[in-house]
Formats: C-alpha cells, sequence, structure tokens
C-alpha cells in the first residue's frame, strides 16, 4: 500500500511540474510578443549603472531587456547607431523600433505597450 503511494506522489508530481512547464511556455510565447528593450551600456559609465535597477524592474514586469555592453559589442551598438551611453532601443512586437537616450521616454513607450 506504501509502495503505491509513493507511486501515485511520484505521478502527482510529475503532472505539476508538466503543467507548470507548460505555463512558463505559454508566458514565453506572450512574452516575445510584447515591447523589447535593449539598453546600451559600459562599464565606465556611472550614470548606466544608476539605472540598471530600473531595467530590472521593467524585465519583471514581463519587459524583455538585454543590456550590451558597447565595448564588449561595439558591432550591435553600430547597428543601431548608438554612439553614447546610456541608450535604449524600443523594439515592438512589430518589429519597429526607435532608439532614446531618456530611460523616462522608455518607462513612458513600456506603459503604453501595457494599455494597449
Amino acid at each position: 500500500m506504501k509502495a503505491l503511494f509513493v507511486v501515485l506522489v511520484k505521478y502527482a508530481i510529475a503532472a505539476i511540474l508538466l503543467a507548470a512547464m507548460c505555463l512558463v511556455m505559454i508566458g514565453c510565447e506572450q512574452h516575445q510578443e510584447s515591447l523589447r528593450v535593449i539598453a546600451f551600456t559600459a562599464e565606465w559609465c556611472v550614470h548606466c549603472g544608476c539605472v540598471e535597477q530600473k531595467l530590472r524592474e521593467c524585465e519583471n514586469a514581463n519587459v524583455h531587456v538585454a543590456i550590451v555592453d558597447v565595448d564588449e559589442r561595439p558591432d550591435v551598438a553600430r547597428n543601431y547607431g548608438v554612439d553614447a551611453v546610456p541608450t535604449y532601443v524600443i523594439i515592438q512586437s512589430s518589429g519597429a523600433w526607435f532608439r532614446t537616450d531618456d530611460l523616462s521616454e522608455v518607462l513612458l513607450e513600456l506603459k503604453r505597450g501595457r494599455e494597449r
């Protein structure tokens, strides 16, 4: 009887894990459809370090945030026309993007994106 109970518990745990994985996959699909932000920073930039916490908050709000160090990836920075740090590129679900150096503009656009 005890062995049967252990087997049932293992199957129940497996079912719960499978359901959780499905929810995560659904969440990832929705996450990909939302706005994305690329933050171009540099290790030596004091202001870049100050805004990192706000960027983490954006990430927690179901927004994909990629932080790119311009010294490590100058090719990516060049592709987006980045010539100063910090610079933010917001990529909309349609694929359109725009560049700004104003974090408050990024946060406002993210708020607008959530309201749509």
